[in-house]
């Protein structure tokens, strides 16, 4: 069996570390560890995604995270991977792991929630 390096952002013990899941079923292990049933993507660069919860913000999570520029936080657990050159699922870098260690910011699910927030941008 395959298997990824990606790294799980954890808002219950509020660190950020590196795990391994099958390559070959991304998305259930993305639904338990993430703790969810659907998934939202984004993207931080060229190479790195993160999925969450879909319907974070709507659910009881144990807490909340954030990077500098985000607008709102995101709600519950995060798993971040890469991409290879044809678009599959890879590990994720190392050095991103650093870089999210250095600057994320957490928030107890006690401390003021976010609102649901939409926002429509032109293009």
């Amino acid at each position: 069996m395959s298997i990824l390096e990606v790294i799980k952002i954890d808002v219950a013990s509020q660190s950020v570390y590196m795990i391994q899941i099958s390559a070959t079923d991304t998305l259930q292990a993305y639904y338990e560890h993430i703790g969810c049933s659907t998934v939202s993507h984004f993207s931080f660069d060229a190479y790195h995604g993160c999925y969450v919860d879909d319907e974070g913000l709507f659910n009881q999570h144990a807490g909340y995270w954030s990077l500098p520029g985000f607008i709102q936080a995101i709600a519950g657990n995060g798993i971040v991977s890469g991409v290879d050159e044809e678009g599959n699922t890879a590990s994720a870098e190392p050095e991103f792991l650093d870089w999210l260690q250095s600057c994320i910011q957490f928030y107890g699910a006690d401390e003021a929630a976010p609102e649901p927030d939409i926002q429509i941008v032109s293009f």
